[in-house]
């Protein structure tokens, strides 16, 4: 069987496959883009916006405390003013899902992002 080099269309990660019809590296990328298809037609434009603009926003790697997400889902966005209305560029920071939880549990005091400030706990 011959080796196949394909990029998922989800990850953008490079995978090796014998399989000519295999799309996605994984099957969690099959389920999330699939979900993001089916999900975004039910979403408003303001939402959609919303979606794309944290989609930009996150990246692997959480700002509090350094840990290098393997999947996406391992991080989250917070709001560094507590207002889930201000989707502004600079007040989005991607935090893993443990250091979000302490942030709204206030068990991390003082937290200062080099280039971004410091957090609010709301």
């Amino acid at each position: 069987m011959e080796t196949i080099h394909n990029i998922c269309p989800h990850c953008n990660k490079e995978y090796t496959t014998t399989n000519k019809r295999k799309i996605y590296c994984c099957r969690r990328c099959k389920q999330n883009a699939s979900a993001v298809r089916n999900y975004g037609s039910r979403m408003n434009s303001n939402d959609k916006k919303k979606y794309l603009l944290y989609k930009e926003i996150k990246t692997n790697v959480c700002c509090v405390c350094g840990f290098i997400a393997d999947d996406l889902s391992q991080i989250d966005i917070h709001h560094r003013d507590g207002n889930h209305h201000n989707n502004t560029t600079d007040n989005l920071v991607s935090v893993c899902a443990n250091c979000h939880r302490l942030i709204h549990s206030k068990s991390i005091i003082n937290i200062f992002i080099p280039g971004r400030g410091a957090l609010k706990y709301n």
